[in-house]
Parts: structure tokens; sequence; C-alpha cells
């Protein structure tokens, strides 16, 4: 498939003009997808980061 089949298709699918579908810059990905590691978060290390304590300090003698 060339740009202009594809550019071709996307627009027989869409139902848009040819010429818009043109300027939108639709090409076809070379070499395959490429998969990432998704990013995870360990909420509980994040929340111990942050925790704090609920009592009031003790107050210093004057």
């Amino acid at each position: 498939m060339d740009q202009r089949d594809l550019d071709e298709a996307v627009a027989r699918a869409t139902g848009e003009r040819l010429a818009r579908v043109r300027r939108r810059g639709f090409s076809l990905l070379r070499g395959g997808v490429m998969e990432r590691e998704p990013q995870v978060v360990d909420w509980d290390a994040v929340d111990e980061s942050f925790r704090v304590g609920m009592q009031r300090p003790p107050r210093k003698p004057r």
C-alpha cells in the first residue's frame, strides 16, 4: 500500500474529502508497532513517603 492508497482508503472509511485526508497527514507505520513496558506506580510506596503523624508534637516547656 502506498500513500495514495492509504489516503483513499481513509477518505472512503471516514467520508471525508481526499484533500482533507491528505492535509491530516496519515502515514503507514514502518517496522511494526513499538511496544513499551507499562509504567507501574507502587502506590503503597508513594503513600509511605507522604505519611504524616496525626498527633501534635509535644509542647516544649517554657
